[in-house]
């Protein structure tokens, strides 16, 4: 027989001593507990700056895009007005010339030529 003691097969190595908490792991929560809120902070101004410049942008849009529709109803109301105009000088016109004797109404072909020659003329 051997003169090493028997071995039992159920006994596990001991555990090593481990201490409550080293120092590193001290300075990890501490790190992690100081950076977290920051990084949490900067995140949470950034995304708020964000989002206000997004909002802000979207107004100074709708703002300018009133201000156009405006500029160009009042530019197509304004040449409108100017082009139905001239039908109703023109028919004035007309009708002076019949009362002043200088347009017969009874004679088509030299109405229109008279008037046409009026709408060509015309500064309108």
């Amino acid at each position: 027989m051997s003169s090493q003691p028997p071995r039992n097969q159920c006994s596990q190595p001991p555990k090593p001593h481990t201490a409550p908490e080293s120092h590193a792991t001290r300075r990890l929560h501490l790190r992690a507990a100081l950076v977290v809120p920051f990084t949490l902070q900067i995140f949470v101004a950034v995304g708020l700056v964000g989002y206000l410049s997004f909002k802000n942008g979207q107004e100074a849009v709708n703002h300018l895009n009133d201000q156009l529709q405006s500029q160009v109803q009042s530019r197509i109301r304004q040449r409108l007005d100017t082009y139905l105009s001239v039908p109703s000088q023109v028919n004035q016109m007309n009708l002076e010339a019949v009362q002043l004797g200088q347009l017969d109404a009874q004679e088509h072909s030299n109405t229109s030529r008279f008037s046409g020659g009026r709408c060509k003329y015309s500064t309108i």
